[in-house]
């Protein structure tokens, strides 16, 4: 009896001091895991760095997994409730290891040393495989039982539940998001609209530019690429959405690609509606649409390098600069034939040195981010999968009923946006179920009298009083089930109409160059539907603040308590 109980003494101690170990482990492990899934750019972070966090985290989690393993420890697995507690650790941390193991190669196929910079294709091949595996690990985990458990160790497996469910998600959307891209890449037919920052609509510039781009295995060709207005009008096409008809049908947008963007819903309405129109004015049925601005341009361009257009090399400033000013500085209004073929060149050389040239995918990704997050980049898919992978990526452009914007609509064709400053200040009170938001918001035409005219446009046969005048429409897109919505005080509304889940609210604008303009708009929605803006694609971008408290498109206008 006492050489039993010695032994059981000693059994005891080797199991306490084990799981001493083990649990020094796994909090080391959890605290490196945080670190990285906590970081708040994973595409800026330092790869180098992840990939030594996530490698010290697996070390710790095979010791403790060794640990637990151990045949001093398996008798526990016998015990009615101890029993219970020892598998579930185990199976806790098996899971844990598998994922960080597994985790481990999609970092290595990020590594700049490991980026293929001269073809994106293979290297976006190697991750989305590598991703697959990761999340056939992640979907296949067995986190043992859940009756019954101590405290301390159901608190740890919900926390990982959570942490896996959240991870799978992001997991699955990734592999949507590379699906679709290595698909555009290798083999691709879409509509290309090419938008004018200068000439402002519905969160997108104006498609002054429309071709076909056919993309294989890494070759592009930009077809009939040109302005839009020799399209016009385009006959035969059906309206796709309603909404677009309804709101605008004034100005007969079904048949005119620049009109197509007095949507700010692309996947309901741009992309479909451009599809049909490029199918009733050249016969031929593409896979999808891609919108993209000045802005995307010029990050395309610095990621992928500096390119030759006729004769002079430019890097992303320098694309910036001349496709929002210095082409209309170059050109005089009776060159205008000229200008335009100077602008196709560029938007054909810029789109194949993007996809013929050297760059790395992570990089390019990281910088398109902040280009769809300010709504400079859209597409879309007449495919369901494909058209998921770009919702996965937040490339769609698609709209949320809780959302709100405020827009300048460019009526005087000329380009004198990106001199205007749209200013927002939102004060918020509680009433009773809802929220009064009310909008304060300045225009100011910060143009001179001596800007191009091809910046002023033609302001004398509109009209105008002054060179710079800006004419246009302020749209603003609330809730469709917002209450009380409007503006404030006397003034001529031209439009309200539905736009998906949204209603808009548009009245015209005329500002003198130097003068600017202050518009009062209010509406209410219940307490816990709160709106969020949506990115407008100005240039320089629209500022908003909320009480008195910045707030960056895409963002939510939270009201204040009280």
């Amino acid at each position: 009896m006492l050489w039993f109980l010695a032994g059981l003494a000693i059994w005891a101690i080797l199991v306490v001091s084990t799981l001493v170990g083990v649990r020094s482990d796994l909090e080391e492990a959890e605290a490196a895991l945080t670190s990285v899934a906590e970081s708040d750019d994973l595409l800026a972070a330092d790869v180098d760095q992840l990939l030594s966090d996530l490698t010290g985290s697996q070390d710790r989690l095979a010791n403790a997994r060794a640990a637990l393993d151990r045949r001093p420890l398996r008798p526990l697995g016998w015990l009615p409730v101890v029993g219970r507690q020892y598998r579930s650790a185990k199976a806790l941390v098996r899971t844990a290891d598998d994922v960080v193991s597994a985790a481990i190669p999609v970092l290595r196929a990020a590594e700049p040393s490991r980026i293929d910079r001269g073809d994106p294709i293979d290297s976006i091949r190697l991750l989305s495989d590598r991703l697959t595996t990761f999340a056939g690990v992640v979907r296949g985990v067995d986190l043992g039982p859940t009756d019954a458990l101590a405290p301390e160790l159901a608190e740890g497996r919900n926390r990982l539940a959570v942490q896996l469910a959240e991870l799978e998600a992001e997991v699955t959307r990734a592999e949507l998001g590379l699906a679709a891209l290595d698909g555009l890449l290798t083999d691709g037919r879409y509509v290309v609209l090419g938008a004018n920052n200068g000439e402002m609509q519905m969160g997108s510039g104006m498609p002054l530019f429309v071709g076909e781009l056919e993309l294989t295995e890494g070759d592009v060709e930009l077809r009939e690429f040109g302005p839009s207005e020799f399209r016009f009008p385009v006959t035969g096409a059906e309206v796709v959405n309603d909404d677009l008809e309804t709101t605008w049908g004034f100005l007969s947008p079904a048949n005119d690609y620049r009109k197509l963007t007095l949507s700010a819903d692309f996947p309901a309405v741009v992309g479909p509606q451009a599809l049909e129109l490029w199918r009733a004015d050249t016969g031929r049925t593409l896979d999808g649409v891609i919108a993209l601005d000045v802005v995307a341009l010029q990050s395309m361009v610095a990621v992928a390098g500096p390119i030759e257009s006729g004769g002079v090399v430019f890097d992303g400033d320098a694309v910036g600069a001349y496709l929002l000013l210095e082409q209309y500085e170059e050109f005089s209004l009776d060159q205008r034939d000229a200008r335009r073929d100077r602008l196709g060149l560029l938007a054909e050389d810029v789109l194949a040195s993007v996809v013929e040239s050297d760059w790395d995918p992570v990089e390019m990704l990281a910088a398109m981010r902040e280009v769809v997050a300010g709504g400079h980049l859209r597409i879309y898919s007449a495919s369901a999968p494909d058209q998921r992978g770009w919702e996965a990526l937040g490339v769609a452009g698609r709209r949320a009923p809780d959302e709100t914007g405020v827009f300048l609509l460019n009526l005087g064709a000329s380009k004198l946006d990106p001199f205007v400053a749209v200013d927002v200040e939102v004060d918020t009170e509680r009433v009773g179920d809802l929220v009064r938001y009310r909008y304060g918001i300045t225009l100011a035409n910060e143009a001179t009298p001596s800007v191009p005219v091809y910046v002023a446009g033609e302001w004398e046969a509109i009209g105008l009083p002054v060179a710079g005048t800006y004419l246009g429409r302020l749209a603003v897109a609330v809730p469709a089930n917002a209450v009380d919505a409007g503006f404030v005080g006397e003034r001529t509304i031209e439009v309200i109409g539905p736009d998906g889940f949204l209603d808009v609210h548009v009245s015209r604008v005329e500002i003198a160059p130097g003068a600017s303009e202050r518009i009062a708009f209010e509406f209410s929605v219940e307490s816990e539907r709160v709106p969020a803006v949506i990115p407008g694609a100005r240039v320089p971008a629209a500022t908003w603040s909320v009480d008195g408290s910045p707030v960056d498109e895409g963002e939510q206008l939270s009201a204040r308590d009280g």
